[in-house]
């Protein structure tokens, strides 16, 4: 995400928060996410951030209107209504997958932008607690990713979804692996 904005954006100084102390998150109260979330964006627009990309599904989910409620004069960018939208345009009125942490699926976040977006659409939401875990350990490319990919991607296959968003910014890292899981007539 860093990367992207870079390029967009090169002449601009670019301030990025990682929180490691506290990941994953996937697993933890919505309302704790959601104070490191304002904490976070409170600390970078306190530090010069003419604008905020919160790149975290469940930060985003859980904490994007309340950071927008409370710094009402900074821009500040959620992960799920660019996803939703994309997923929309992709899905061709067919059911949508969103594989995502236990708080983001927890959270409803996507649903409810899908459903804005589509309200005659079907959601069907899936947990993967272990892929954080096998992105943070450098297993993303291992029999494990794997079979955690097949087990989170048959549920939504078989429920025909054809469209599937990648719920939390830890997933890319496992592309491969879903993407081998899904066959190829499924979008990631």
């Amino acid at each position: 995400m860093a990367r992207r904005i870079i390029e967009a954006l090169p002449e601009e100084r670019i301030i990025y928060f990682a929180d490691n102390a506290h990941v994953p998150y996937g697993e933890r109260p919505l309302e704790e996410i959601r104070g490191f979330a304002l904490d976070i964006t409170s600390f970078l627009i306190d530090n010069g951030a003419k604008a905020v990309v919160m790149a975290c599904n469940m930060s985003s989910a859980v904490a994007l209107g309340a950071a927008r409620e409370r710094h009402p004069n900074v821009p500040i960018i959620g992960m799920i209504e660019p996803g939703a939208k994309a997923a929309v345009g992709m899905a061709c009125g067919r059911p949508i997958g969103v594989m995502a942490t236990t708080g983001t699926v927890r959270s409803g976040a996507y649903e409810r932008a899908l459903n804005a977006l589509c309200p005659e659409g079907r959601v069907i939401q899936q947990p993967c607690p272990k892929f954080v875990p096998l992105v943070e350990s450098g297993n993303a490319d291992s029999e494990e990713a794997e079979a955690a990919a097949r087990d989170y991607v048959a549920p939504l296959t078989r429920e025909g979804c054809t469209t599937i968003i990648l719920g939390c910014t830890h997933y890319p890292f496992l592309r491969r692996a879903i993407e081998a899981a899904a066959g190829p007539d499924v979008t990631i």
